[in-house]
C-alpha cells in the first residue's frame, strides 16, 4: 500500500531532504502537496503557488540545484512538450520540469472505475453510475472549456519569440539612425500580419472546431471513451460536482465533511490503495522519482 512513512534510517531521512519536488497550488485548493505527499512518501514536497511560478523558478534553480524537481499542470502545453519532459526526466535542459499529461490534477480523479474504489460513495452507483454522473457533470462547462482551450493557445502564441534584438552597432551611429532601424524591422508587419489573420472568424471558428472535435470525439451529449475531454477540460470543477452529489464523509464526530475537508478525506482513501491500482501517471512518476533518489 501506499503510505506515509514514519521515522526511518538516518540515510532515508538524508535523502529526503536533499531531494524536493515543487508543485503546484496554495490554500485550500491545493491537492497535489496532499495527494503527492501520500504517493512520494521518500521525496520533500513543497507547494510553489500558481504555474507560471514553478516555471520561473524552475529555470532559475535548475543549474544550482540538480536535486529540485518541478511538476506543472499541463494548462497549454502540446503534447510533444509533455511527452518530453517525462521521456527525458530528470533533465537540466528543461529545468527538471515535468507536466502531468492530463490538465490539472483532479481529472486522474474524474475516471469512474478509479473513483468506484472509494468507499465513501453513497449507493451503489458503480462503475457505469460513476460514468454518466461525470458526463451529466462536464457536458454543461463543454464549450465554456473548449473556447478558452481557444484562447489559451493564441496566447501562447502571442508569446514566441518572434522579434530579436539589434547586433550590429555601426548600424546605429545616432539616435536618428537608430529609430530609423527600429521603425523598419520587417518584424513588425510580419507579426501584425500573423496576429491579424489568427483572429479572422473564419481562423477563429476552425480553431473552435478542432478543439470541440478533439474534446468530444464527435459525440454530443459527452460520452466516455469518445475524445479527450477527460483529459483536457478543466478537472477541478467536475470533481467537486461528483463529491457534492455521490460521496459522503462524516468524521470521527459524525459531522458530514464538505469542500476541501471531504475531498482531502476522498483522495487519502483512493491513494490508500496499492500502487498498481493507481492512475498510470502516478506509478510513472513514483517510479521516476524513486529512481531519481537511488542514482542521486
Amino acid at each position: 500500500m501506499i503510505a506515509v512513512q514514519k521515522g526511518g534510517a538516518s540515510e532515508e531521512v538524508r535523502q529526503k531532504a536533499k531531494h524536493r519536488l515543487f508543485v503546484e497550488g496554495k490554500g485550500d485548493r491545493a491537492l497535489d502537496p496532499q495527494v503527492l505527499g501520500a504517493l512520494l512518501p521518500m521525496i520533500t514536497i513543497e507547494p510553489l503557488g500558481p504555474c507560471f511560478s514553478i516555471r520561473n523558478v524552475a529555470q532559475a534553480l535548475a543549474s544550482v540545484h540538480p536535486n529540485d524537481y518541478f511538476l506543472a499542470d499541463r494548462d497549454e502545453w502540446d503534447e510533444e512538450t509533455v511527452e518530453k519532459s517525462w521521456r527525458n526526466f530528470p533533465d537540466p535542459d528543461q529545468s527538471n520540469l515535468l507536466i502531468w499529461r492530463k490538465r490539472e490534477l483532479e481529472n486522474y480523479f474524474i475516471d469512474p472505475e478509479y473513483l468506484s474504489k472509494s468507499k465513501f460513495i453513497k449507493g451503489n452507483i458503480g462503475i457505469a453510475g460513476l460514468s454518466q454522473a461525470i458526463e451529466k457533470a462536464a457536458h454543461p462547462r463543454l464549450f465554456l472549456d473548449v473556447a478558452n482551450q481557444v484562447v489559451m493557445g493564441l496566447r501562447k502564441r502571442q508569446q514566441w519569440d518572434w522579434v530579436h534584438k539589434f547586433t550590429q552597432p555601426e548600424a546605429f551611429p545616432n539616435a536618428e539612425a537608430a529609430l530609423e532601424q527600429l521603425l523598419n524591422a520587417p518584424e513588425w508587419k510580419q507579426r501584425t500580419d500573423e496576429v491579424r489573420e489568427s483572429l479572422t472568424p473564419s481562423n477563429l471558428q476552425s480553431l473552435f472546431d478542432q478543439t470541440l472535435a478533439e474534446f468530444s470525439g464527435g459525440v454530443i451529449p459527452l460520452k466516455t471513451g469518445h475524445g479527450a475531454w477527460r483529459d483536457l477540460m478543466g478537472g477541478k470543477e467536475i470533481f467537486h460536482a461528483i463529491l457534492q452529489r455521490y460521496f459522503r464523509v462524516v468524521d470521527n464526530q459524525g459531522n458530514v465533511l464538505q469542500g476541501p475537508q471531504q475531498r482531502r478525506e476522498v483522495i487519502k482513501d483512493l491513494l490508500a490503495r496499492p500502487l498498481a491500482e493507481q492512475p498510470t501517471d502516478f506509478q510513472e512518476l513514483h517510479r521516476l522519482i524513486e529512481t531519481r533518489i537511488r542514482v542521486g
